[in-house]
């Protein structure tokens, strides 16, 4: 399986020799650990990513870069490496246990891009301890690992990665085969037309490839430049700068010093205006496109123009803008400090305002805040799949921002945006991170009721899909009694939904029906169509379950026709499924179900994908195709696992042992069900609302009532990851 790879921009120069060298180490049986270390610009991520352009080719290798830039600690990595797997970051399970499961099921290779921060500080020991048990129980796990620090670990094998390679003497023919120097050569021509090596030029050159330790950044940083200056004034430059820093600190390599020489370099040759930007735009996480980039750092078009023509910034072919993490580290340290001079400027040069760090970070909470509350409607709506992946592509921007207003806002700037993004995270599967921001806001003192109950009702949802279902009630009906007391129908409305959904799971169906039909009678009311479509939904799957389909069927089309004309295509394969659970033709719940899974493979809809799956392998089941039921039912498992979906497990757990009395295995079918019967205790939902009666007395008539207590029992003491692993063995 190969993933989509983040895409170098630029060809590599030199380093055919490296990347051989890993590729080889990657061969071998022993050559599971690699670290690429060296100073930093040195090109160790560049070269991980040529390593990854082969090794994605690889059958049955799964290969994925995984940038750790912004990550703070080792659960800031493993969310990382998770969401570069293509896994929830939610869920129920520690996540830790939910990548394992992940990788311990094919051959990965994983790049983890940028150690060096965490590798310095207090996280160094629980990250090494932590690798160290990922590739113990993942035998097949290959990884790379680009810092600038060594791990230390006896399994480690290390490549320095240093300079590229450059002549000591200024000889035409050597500077033509040096990757140095054809490095500066080829980015200086994108600036320069014409610009090639010759006879006058080439002492200069090779000057500059000595100063700046033949470190990539550096060069492609002075090759900037000359779209003003000749190669001998840009020698003259770095030449005056380069023990600007002072320090003979002995962790401080000297092309780190180069390097930060460079970037003093590239700050002097940029007015006030493009420096306030650039410094700005390093509270960015993830990158930033134009619009943001205006809003936050007063940034127009010719001034990211500018910052672009000095290699400080890069554009993709999607139109955003990123900043390399070295460059936006110096423009963070100049935003903090407040100070020009801080980066070499020299003295009585006007300087920045002490001010603006804590204004921009305003401004981008704000900017991010704004988007997300313009978002939240559109999710409901014809282009609700553009907008899950604006906001997929902001999402460490929001996270920052929802640091920022958690520490600096009002509670109700904490409310509203983590309940403007309850939908995004519910779609994507990010319950469990969802319901820690939520959480978060809401134990913030004061706030509105307008703000606080959206945000209980919030809470209340992705709790009850963690399967933490008292949390959700006690947070629903509190979102019930504050929307009541301040008479705001439409949130009693939401309130009344989220807890008829909670009620229902829990198997209190009289008490879900009234509270789920006090919902659909306000919604009428008021006229919300949206909330009125997916109240009308629910509310047929009560009617389902409890046999009367002629009625269901009625609910789930007047659900289907309302989201049909709101153009909610989310919504739309979810009636459809339903609408399909209540046809006696298998052939035309086939038709419908596989229309909702394209759907929702279309929008990312992770658990929904995860249903349509168990529906169909359900069908399958039941018109003896075992091996087709049984791919579609391990897929489906392995997607509740990952969300931490406990209901869902349980619910394929009982599937499992229905396949296995077709299979004539009646003592694994009752392993199973013992298992799931454990599982929904914990849960205190009743075992019988998921069907599994019928199987239990199939499997006990073919062995026996003390044979078959005897296997139950085995189940109901099972571990849940023994019972799963029991589930997928064929």
């Amino acid at each position: 399986m190969r993933r989509s790879l983040p895409r170098a921009a630029t060809p590599l120069f030199g380093r055919e020799d490296e990347v051989r060298w890993v590729r080889e180490q990657l061969s071998q049986p022993d050559g599971r650990l690699l670290s690429v270390i060296g100073p930093g610009g040195s090109g160790k991520t560049r070269l991980s990513l040529e390593v990854l352009a082969g090794a994605g080719q690889a059958a049955e290798l799964t290969a994925s870069f995984v940038a750790l830039e912004s990550a703070a600690s080792v659960d800031g990595v493993v969310t990382a490496v998770t969401s570069a797997l293509g896994l929830a970051t939610g869920g129920s399970e520690p996540p830790e246990q939910q990548l394992l499961s992940a990788l311990v099921t094919a051959r990965h290779l994983l790049v983890l891009d940028n150690l060096e921060h965490l590798l310095a500080s207090p996280e160094r020991a629980p990250l090494l301890r932590w690798l160290q048990h990922v590739l113990n129980q993942a035998p097949q796990l290959r990884v790379i690992v680009t810092s600038r620090l060594r791990l230390g670990l006896q399994e480690e094998r290390v490549l320095l990665l240093e300079g590229l390679d450059f002549p000591a003497a200024p000889d035409l023919d050597l500077a033509a085969r040096s990757s140095a120097v054809r490095l500066l050569i080829e980015r200086a021509s994108r600036v320069r037309a014409g610009f090639a090596l010759n006879p006058q030029n080439v002492g200069a050159l090779v000057q500059i490839c000595a100063l700046t330790g033949g470190l990539p950044l550096a060069l492609e940083l002075s090759a900037a430049w000359m779209a003003t200056f000749e190669p001998q004034d840009i020698v003259t430059e770095l030449s005056a700068s380069l023990n600007l820093l002072g320090s003979d600190a002995p962790d401080r390599p000297e092309r780190h010093r180069s390097l930060r020489a460079a970037f003093e370099q590239s700050w002097r040759l940029l007015g006030h205006t493009e420096r306030q930007v650039l410094a700005r735009l390093s509270v960015f996480r993830g990158g930033f496109d134009r619009p943001a980039a205006q809003a936050v750092a007063g940034s127009g078009l010719l001034a990211l123009l500018t910052l672009a023509d000095h290699s400080l910034i890069r554009r993709d072919r999607g139109g955003r803008y990123q900043l390399h993490e070295v460059i936006r580290e110096y423009a963070a340290e100049a935003l903090h400090t407040g100070r020009d001079r801080e980066l070499g400027t020299a003295p009585g040069t006007q300087t920045l305002d002490a001010e603006v760090e804590t204004e921009a970070r305003r401004l981008h909470a704000a900017h991010f805040v704004a988007l997300a509350a313009e978002a939240a409607p559109h999710l409901h709506g014809p282009d609700q799949a553009a907008w899950l992946g604006r906001l997929d592509a902001e999402h460490d921007n929001l996270r920052a921002a929802l640091g920022w207003v958690l520490d600096h806002g009002t509670a109700d700037d904490a409310l509203r945006l983590s309940a403007a993004l309850h939908w995004f995270w519910y779609v994507r599967g990010h319950h469990r991170e969802g319901l820690r921001w939520l959480t978060a806001a809401l134990e913030r003192s004061g706030g509105s009721v307008q703000a606080r109950v959206p945000a209980l009702s919030a809470a209340g949802a992705l709790s009850k899909e963690l399967g933490q279902y008292n949390q959700s009630v006690a947070w629903l009906e509190d979102a019930l009694t504050l929307s009541r007391s301040a008479n705001l129908p439409l949130l009693e409305a939401q309130g009344l939904h989220g807890l008829g959904l909670t009620v229902r799971e829990l198997g209190q169906t009289d008490r879900a029906l009234t509270l789920l039909e006090q919902a659909e009678a306000l919604q009428r009311q008021l006229g919300q169509s949206w909330g009125l479509s997916t109240t009308l939904n629910d509310l047929g799957i009560i009617w389902a379950r409890s046999g009367d389909l002629a009625r269901a069927r009625q609910l789930f089309g007047e659900s289907l026709r309302l989201k049909e004309r709101l153009g909610d295509r989310q919504g739309i394969a979810y009636a459809l499924s339903n609408l399909g659970n209540t046809m006696d033709d298998p052939a035309g719940f086939q038709r419908l179900t596989e229309q909702s899974l394209s759907i929702k493979r279309e929008l990312g809809d992770r658990q929904g994908v995860a249903n349509a799956l168990f529906n169909l392998a359900d069908l399958q089941i039941d018109q003896g195709e075992l091996s087709a039921g049984r791919a579609l039912l391990e897929e489906a498992l392995d997607l509740f696992w990952q969300l931490g979906r406990r209901r869902g497990v349980a619910a394929a757990l009982i599937e499992f042992g229905k396949l296995a009395v077709a299979e004539g295995r009646p003592e694994r079918c009752l392993q199973l069900n013992g298992a799931a019967e454990t599982l929904l205790a914990s849960l205190h939902v009743p075992a019988p609302s998921l069907g599994m009666n019928g199987q239990v007395g199939a499997a006990t008539a073919a062995l026996g009532e003390v044979e078959a207590e005897h296997w139950t029992r085995l189940g109901r003491i099972m571990s849940l990851e023994d019972a799963v692993g029991l589930a997928r063995l064929n």
